[in-house]
């Protein structure tokens, strides 16, 4: 597990599942499931932004990057 999705997964985790939800894996679908809404999404996306020092492009805003922690920690973690 590389760094990023090591904190990627403590913030879904934490701070974007509704309390007392189970708690997601890496490879957990996290739209697909219901376990975050579009809402969410936009934390989600600031929280990314934040962990990699950069804008997150409109055309790099799509639903197969954002499937789960591990697709987001690589499309956006080191080497993408």
């Amino acid at each position: 597990m590389t760094d990023l999705e090591t904190r990627l997964l403590g913030y879904v985790n934490e701070h974007l599942l509704p309390e007392g939800a189970e708690p997601v894996e890496p490879t957990t679908l996290l739209f697909a499931e219901g376990r975050i809404n579009s809402l969410r999404l936009l934390n989600l996306l600031a929280f990314v932004e934040r962990a990699i020092g950069r804008e997150v492009l409109e055309d790099e805003i799509v639903m197969d990057r954002f499937a789960s922690v591990r697709a987001i920690a690589e499309s956006f973690g080191d080497g993408a």
